[in-house]
């Protein structure tokens, strides 16, 4: 994150918060909010890569978690940071398991 030139906080202003007991319907909520931010996330990564720029998904603000959400002042919740900039390497993709491998096919 320091050698980014760009780091997106993303932030769910309807989160409820990690520490809250929640109801089902709550936590139905909270996962499909969650879900359409993922989606967002991989648009801006996609739209990153067409732009000619790389971007790095980074899941684990929650280990900084009270310090970002008070540098932040928001009462939404922090749910991942996206560092943008024009990548140093360009390495090869990483290995894929076959699809049969991952993908249950059922009738």
């Amino acid at each position: 994150m320091q050698q980014a030139p760009v780091i997106i906080l993303i932030v769910n202003p309807l989160g409820l918060g990690l520490n809250r007991v929640l109801t089902a319907e709550e936590r139905v909520y909270e996962l499909c909010n969650a879900q359409s931010v993922g989606a967002a996330i991989e648009n801006m990564c996609l739209t990153a890569t067409q732009l000619g720029l790389g971007s790095l998904w980074i899941c684990d603000t929650y280990f900084a978690y009270e310090e970002l959400c008070g540098w932040l002042q928001t009462d939404g919740e922090l749910l991942a940071a996206l560092a943008v900039g024009y990548a140093d390497e360009n390495p090869s993709p990483r290995p894929r398991k076959p699809l049969t491998d991952v993908v249950e096919w059922r009738k």
